[in-house]
């Protein structure tokens, strides 16, 4: 940036001598004696004229002609420095609009990247949540046969129970059947022990 604001600084200058020294040469000239215009109609008769009285023109001396070509030459080497100092302008501005481009197209590939990895991003983050959905639906239904699983053990817990009354119940009957088995045995017994032995006692 210093170097481009010098390099517009010494073209300002350049064109304001420039400026300059073109005023004054055009001074000088105009201040050189004018020829007459060569008539181009033949001469009308000869008029008695008070001659005007006219101002002496100046002369140019040797002096002032050297000075006019010292100058010139001078005009002509800011011109010439002039026509470099733009073209090292020309040469810094192709340099600095191509860094410039440069610099656009990294920011542009940069930001596809940013994009592509934001899409993808996306993609991802659209991915995850399908799968969530899919993970609650599958809970949810998993839950559901939890469900029907706790339902079932209930029902087999009651039907255990009741099976198990019915087998306490049985026991109690195969214990009292036992019991009344135990005394029709000890009934008999007695009775066999008891009964008489001779025909008689049997007639």
């Amino acid at each position: 940036m210093n170097k481009q604001s010098n390099s517009l600084g010494i073209v300002m200058v350049l064109f304001a001598l420039v400026a300059v020294l073109v005023l004054w040469i055009a001074g000088m000239v105009r201040s050189r004696p004018n020829l007459p215009p060569t008539p181009l109609t033949p001469p009308a008769p000869a008029v008695t004229v008070e001659p005007e009285m006219e101002p002496p023109a100046p002369v140019v001396t040797s002096e002032d002609a050297s000075r006019i070509r010292e100058l010139e030459n001078e005009l002509d080497a800011l011109r010439k420095e002039l026509d470099a100092a733009r073209q090292r302008l020309e040469i810094e501005r192709a340099a600095r609009d191509a860094g410039l481009r440069e610099q656009l197209n990294t920011l542009r590939r940069n930001l596809d990247q940013q994009e592509a990895r934001v899409l993808e991003a996306t993609t991802e983050k659209e991915r995850l949540a399908a799968k969530a959905v899919q993970m609650e639906e599958t809970a949810a239904a998993a839950e559901t046969e939890k469900d029907l699983l706790r339902k079932r053990i209930s029902s087999l817990e009651e039907t255990l129970n009741k099976a198990a009354q019915q087998t306490e119940g049985v026991r109690r009957e195969l214990a009292e059947a036992e019991k009344r088995n135990a005394e029709y045995r000890e009934q008999i017994r007695v009775l066999q022990e008891g009964r008489p032995s001779s025909p008689e006692v049997r007639e």
